[in-house]
């Protein structure tokens, strides 16, 4: 199984050239995984060529709406798939092609709809929205089989204390490369980020 663990980048790219780089960046850093999430024309492009050029990269389709993206994202090579919602034909389809596939939920009523279609790795989102870690500690009694992806408005420096729950396996961070970052070229900055990242990601493996 492909799921992410520790602290996973979520970054909007729609150019090949600067997925390379901050593929570089990632790996010198230590950190093994990024989602590329389907927000721009040149996200399966973007995929393809990361997973082509960087095989010990862990690359997953995230934002995924539609079953038209999934097989996009597939057909790209991407390792696993993430929606911001549960929807039952996406899900369906992604069990068909036997996918490691996190569909979103907010509401325990999704979180039950879920789990009990079989999914037991959620994405936890809008996470701080919805209470952040308080909301999952709330969660967690009432659902002990899942096991938790936050996602959406966390910090660098609230990252490791939502990787402190047992429950969490993974944390989504769209704070470590913007898109607008990403376009200028700040890559020490960037750089500082993933460092941190894999420092963390470090610990946990160790």
């Amino acid at each position: 199984m492909s799921y992410p663990q520790g602290i996973l980048p979520v970054v909007t790219l729609d150019d090949p050239k600067s997925a390379c780089v901050l593929a570089d960046i990632l790996l010198d850093e230590k950190v093994y995984q990024i989602e590329v999430v389907f927000r721009t024309a040149q996200a399966p492009a973007v995929v393809r060529t990361l997973t082509q050029q960087f095989p010990e990269l862990l690359v997953g389709a995230g934002t995924i709406r539609s079953i038209d993206q999934l097989c996009l994202a597939t057909e790209a090579g991407a390792k696993f798939f993430v929606s911001p919602f549960y929807q039952s034909e996406i899900a369906l389809e992604a069990q068909r092609l036997d996918l490691d596939y996190i569909p979103g939920v907010a509401t325990p009523t999704e979180v039950a709809t879920a789990s009990k279609a079989g999914f037991t790795f959620l994405k936890f989102f809008p996470s701080e929205i919805l209470g952040g870690i308080n909301g999952i500690k709330t969660l967690m009694p009432i659902f002990p089989e899942v096991k938790w992806f936050p996602t959406g408005g966390i910090s660098l420096d609230k990252a490791e204390a939502y990787l402190e729950l047992s429950a969490v396996t993974a944390v989504g961070l769209g704070a470590v490369a913007s898109p607008q970052e990403i376009r200028e070229g700040k890559w020490d900055l960037i750089r500082q980020r993933a460092n941190f990242c894999g420092k963390i990601n470090g610990r946990l493996s160790g």
